[in-house]
């Protein structure tokens, strides 16, 4: 009795370029659909309609260039608000509401804000919102508009500012050219600057000085002076939420503001045969 010995067919050679060809084909198309269905991810831009005299910010931010600069994002389908001043709103109810139809609030130039205004923030950042806090924004207790009567808000999630003995007790401003990120892994610098962290500017910054912060906050970047170092970029939880407070205008390190507009509103990004996938920032 003679014993027949199975064989295993192999696959040709044309049967395995056919799979490799559809497999490529089905992550075009994946690539594709995901290029043209973009998240939509909404993000409103707050500041002040009083920008003379006790209401002017000491650090300006250009406003049309925030908003083309978000626009012309690529990672998303970033729908830029220019929502009205806040301080004109009835009252923190409703400014809750708002609020939450937002994925990333960016507050700039509004130094000065009434009490409801900070509380609303602090619950939207609660519940697990995203904030970026622009310059000297929020620095300063509005109590009405018509004596332009100002107090300073001693601090804004752990972090304080330096005052002047001026009669606003205004914060200091000062001058840099040279940043410095402490850790440049991570995702709100990572390829912004060298490996060395240091980032020489074109041009000097203002900002404005912080004089200490709590143990929810720390200090990510600082500018380098003759003086010293000053904070630059701070970030913390707060609840479910996340804060980033730059305290100049983040218009002028736009790699850095990019990156943080995209991880705050998008998450760290992993790659998985090309794609974007969502993870955690801090």
């Amino acid at each position: 009795m003679f014993m027949i010995r199975s064989q295993t067919k192999r696959p040709r050679i044309d049967q395995i370029l056919l799979v490799i060809v559809a497999v490529l084909f089905i992550i075009f198309i994946a690539k594709f659909f995901m290029a043209t269905h973009k998240q939509r991810i909404r993000i409103c831009i707050y500041s002040s309609s009083y920008t003379t005299g006790s209401w002017k910010s000491l650090i300006h931010v250009n406003l049309e260039k925030l908003q083309y600069d978000i626009q012309n994002m690529q990672t998303a389908k970033f729908i830029v608000i220019t929502g009205t001043d806040p301080n004109e709103a009835l009252n923190e109810q409703k400014l809750d509401t708002e609020f939450a139809k937002c994925n990333l609030i960016i507050i700039a130039n509004m130094p000065a804000a009434k009490q409801f205004v900070v509380d609303a923030l602090y619950n939207y950042v609660q519940n697990g919102g995203k904030l970026i806090v622009l310059g000297d924004s929020l620095s300063m207790r509005m109590i009405t508009y018509q004596n332009a009567n100002l107090t300073p808000y001693y601090q804004l999630f752990g972090m304080q500012w330096k005052r002047s003995n001026g009669m606003l007790n205004l914060p200091v401003v000062n001058t840099a050219n040279k940043i410095r990120v402490y850790d440049p892994q991570n995702p709100l610098f990572l390829n912004c600057v060298a490996e060395n962290g240091l980032k020489i500017l074109p041009s000097k910054v203002t900002f404005v000085e912080v004089e200490e912060y709590g143990t929810n906050i720390d200090t990510q970047a600082a500018f380098i002076t003759k003086e010293g170092s000053y904070p630059a970029v701070l970030s913390g939880k707060y609840g479910a939420g996340t804060v980033v407070i730059f305290t100049y205008d983040a218009t002028q390190t736009p790699c850095i503001l990019e990156n943080t507009i995209n991880y705050l509103a998008l998450g760290n990004r992993t790659s998985f045969f090309g794609f974007q996938l969502p993870s955690k920032i801090f």
